[in-house]
């Protein structure tokens, strides 16, 4: 652990981190109600025949799997910047040089999250957003340590390995992470860190969310 920071680079940190994550959840909370509305987008007409109904249906259905894969590609690409942004943060207002979630012995909540989405973003940036374990570091993390398929399109993970990416949980984890991390780092608690769940998870979603935008994190099981 470093020594405290002053408390002025403690807020500072925090009020950017509060900032990305605020930004990518809303983002991502109306892009996924945009995609429920367009997956309820009426297709039969009973003026037409069975065969041109039958294409109507899927190319709704089409229109609707591509816009999932679209989110979830968007989503893990700003998360990665955001950490990246973090931990510049980290670098460059707080002076913390030593910092290195891949060789720190720290171990705040969800470290393993924070990777997966940084070898996530490198392979949809470089990998043509397939997992092809002899193709780089970043997927052969994925496939031997995170337990992704080899030689797996993300489009098939985003359209339903929730078990492997859970993307309803996902930017409340990687902000935990941060949260913890700055515990580690500074010896700063955030109120926040010393809920339980699930009244940590309803007052994060609380706290990021505007309630007036109609846009609920609270439900989603963390």
């Amino acid at each position: 652990m470093t020594t405290p920071e002053p408390m002025s680079e403690v807020f500072e940190i925090l009020s950017n981190l509060a900032m990305r994550a605020r930004n990518v959840w809303i983002s991502h909370l109306a892009t996924q109600s945009a995609i429920q509305k367009l997956s309820n987008t009426p297709w039969h007409d009973p003026m037409l025949d069975r065969f041109t109904n039958k294409s109507l249906m899927k190319e709704v259905g089409a229109a609707a799997m591509g816009y999932q894969v679209f989110l979830g590609e968007s989503l893990v690409l700003a998360l990665a910047k955001s950490l990246e942004d973090f931990w510049i943060d980290l670098k460059k207002i707080a002076k913390i040089k030593k910092y290195d979630i891949w060789k720190s012995p720290l171990q705040p909540l969800h470290t393993q999250e924070a990777k997966v989405i940084r070898n996530l973003g490198n392979v949809i940036k470089h990998n043509q957003s397939i997992i092809d374990k002899s193709s780089s570091a970043n997927a052969k993390f994925l496939v031997d340590q995170a337990g992704f398929t080899d030689n797996i399109p993300l489009s098939v993970v985003f359209l339903g390995y929730k078990n492997i990416l859970d993307l309803d949980n996902i930017v409340y984890q990687i902000f935990l992470y941060s949260l913890d991390l700055m515990f580690h780092l500074f010896d700063f608690k955030h109120e926040l860190l010393k809920l339980d769940e699930p009244e940590r998870r309803t007052q994060i979603a609380n706290y990021l969310i505007p309630g007036v935008l109609g846009l609920s994190a609270v439900e989603r099981t963390a």
